[in-house]
């Protein structure tokens, strides 16, 4: 099945959400997830016409972001530095 080239692992896919196991102070990543698509539990090396890439996550920081959180840390400078407790 995994011959054909528009095939790709779901663990790859924008559908498959990954299942974790809570340890004792952890959580594990398992090798199964779910497929939101199909709605069924599958292994991550599995193979579908389902696949769809996962979109990229950038994200623009522009002068103005920068300003603000230049702002936020004078603030906290003034908070923790300058107080009397």
């Amino acid at each position: 099945m995994n011959t054909q080239n528009n095939l790709r692992n779901c663990k790859n896919c924008r559908y498959f959400n990954v299942i974790y196991m809570k340890c004792f102070r952890t959580f594990e990543k398992q090798k199964v997830g779910i497929c939101m698509q199909d709605e069924k539990i599958v292994q991550n090396n599995n193979y579908c016409n389902l696949y769809q890439c996962r979109p990229k996550l950038e994200r623009k920081v522009t002068l103005e972001h920068i300003d603000a959180v230049i702002d936020d840390i004078e603030e906290l400078d003034k908070i923790f530095y300058n107080s009397n407790f």
